[in-house]
């Protein structure tokens, strides 16, 4: 059986990487191609592309890199007539991979949606092309199934990637104690992005040099150029360390600044109490604000349906908010406020192993949609 996965973004290739293994572990005669990452060809897939080559965020970067999306485009396409898999796996990524989906359906490739799309923060009229382009749809996020079920659309929740994962590390409550009886340095999650780490630089120099007695750990995502770190040493104080695991940092850290995205829902899973921030680029931001559809940015807020979490997010004139919501959190009512929250969000995304989970969905309907 011939599998193609196509993951644009690093969260991707994580959480691809741990499809492909659950796959691999019932497919004995998978041969499968993807575009992803380190992470998806330790797996075992043969690598076609790295998603370096196709991390562009905001509405700006695309525009700038108009020459290289087409080429990427023209590229997949041929590429995957050529491998002529039985399924394409998309992962998230929905720039790219919802025009591919409708491609792909004109050619008979039949697709599995694993990551939605946010279409429900964003773009719910696109919704009926989701449901129309793909065969199976794989959601990760609990209150997925209703948004889609409103819309005629057959969802699967198979639980949160993250979930499982920390899990298995032990990481939710074990070490919660020991944590607590140590100095707990600030954790500092700007994105794994340059562009993004780069606007939040002005944001975050000013807070951690205002509160010199207190230590921040700044995670640099493994992969980016290593000029960036010492180029940051050289602006910021020297309470300030680097590590290059966000997991391992949140489990060191008693607090955390963290930039919108995955992280946030990592912070909350490992009982983090956090601000949330984004400083995203003046067009981009007004041309987000007409379409967003949720009143918050972050997942954890959008999974409990509630504010829980301070979003601290504006082009401009961030500074004094985010380090009066900083200082907010430094309150341990506040800090336990969040805490109990985190309590009704383990509940709400439940056990379930995310990979295994769709890995058996698709073994499960897979006949249905094509004789291979």
């Amino acid at each position: 059986m011939r599998l193609y996965f196509i993951a644009g973004e690093a969260s991707g290739d994580m959480h691809g990487a741990e499809l492909v293994h659950a796959l691999r572990q019932q497919i004995s005669d998978g041969w499968f191609r993807a575009w992803g990452g380190d992470h998806m060809e330790a797996a075992g897939c043969q690598l076609v592309r790295h998603y370096r080559e196709m991390a562009y965020m905001g509405f700006s970067d695309l525009l700038r890199h108009t020459g290289k999306i087409a080429d990427n485009w023209r590229f997949v396409r041929q590429d995957i007539l050529q491998f002529k898999p039985h399924y394409l796996f998309l992962i998230d990524y929905s720039g790219f991979n919802l025009p591919l989906a409708r491609w792909a359906r004109g050619q008979g490739i039949p697709c599995v949606y694993y990551i939605l799309p946010q279409l429900w923060a964003w773009r719910a009229k696109r919704a009926k092309a989701l449901g129309r382009d793909t065969v199976l749809r794989l959601g990760i996020l609990p209150f997925e199934e209703t948004f889609y079920q409103q819309l005629g659309i057959a969802v699967h929740y198979v639980g949160h990637p993250l979930v499982s994962k920390l899990r298995s590390i032990g990481s939710f409550q074990e070490e919660r104690k020991e944590r607590e009886m140590a100095p707990k340095p600030i954790a500092l999650l700007p994105g794994s992005r340059m562009q993004e780490i780069r606007r939040h630089i002005p944001l975050l120099l000013p807070l951690v040099q205002r509160y010199p007695k207190l230590t921040f750990e700044w995670v640099l995502a493994p992969g980016l150029p290593p000029g960036l770190r010492r180029e940051i040493e050289a602006q910021f104080p020297a309470n300030l360390t680097f590590s290059s695991s966000t997991v391992q940092t949140l489990q060191r850290c008693g607090l955390a600044l963290v930039s919108s995205g995955t992280a946030t829902l990592e912070a909350a899973l490992l009982q983090v109490p956090q601000v949330v921030f984004y400083r995203p680029g003046l067009v981009n931001y007004l041309i987000a604000r007409g379409m967003l559809r949720t009143k918050h940015i972050s997942l954890v807020n959008n999974i409990l349906n509630s504010s829980l979490l301070p979003e601290i997010v504006h082009p401009i004139a961030q500074v004094k908010a985010l380090d009066r919501a900083f200082r907010n959190l430094l309150d341990p009512k506040q800090q336990e406020r969040q805490r109990q929250g985190y309590l009704r969000l383990t509940e709400l995304l439940g056990n379930k192993d995310a990979a295994a989970e769709a890995s058996n969905l698709f073994l499960m309907y897979k006949n249905l949609f094509i004789n291979t």
